[in-house]
């Protein structure tokens, strides 16, 4: 599948722009759908951790930064 970092260009994460997968999808994607999951909560104003945005880890901010972004970037280009 085309490498998600480089966008199929080259980098040093992949091989000339593709990644071969060797083992279990679900095990590679299992944080991903799960961080997913959280985001889709917090949209509906479930946040993950006791308290508000300043209270959230830093991981989760930085996860739905990424994934609002995409999704705006998805809208724009339909």
């Amino acid at each position: 599948m085309e490498c998600v970092v480089c966008h199929g260009k080259g980098c040093d994460l992949c091989d000339h722009g593709s990644v071969i997968e060797s083992g279990c999808p679900q095990k590679e994607v299992g944080p991903v759908v799960s961080t997913l999951t959280m985001i889709d909560m917090a949209e509906k104003g479930h946040l993950p951790v006791t308290g508000g945005v300043l209270d959230q880890s830093q991981w989760f901010v930085e996860a739905y930064k990424f994934y609002t972004a995409d999704i705006a970037t998805i809208k724009a280009e339909a």
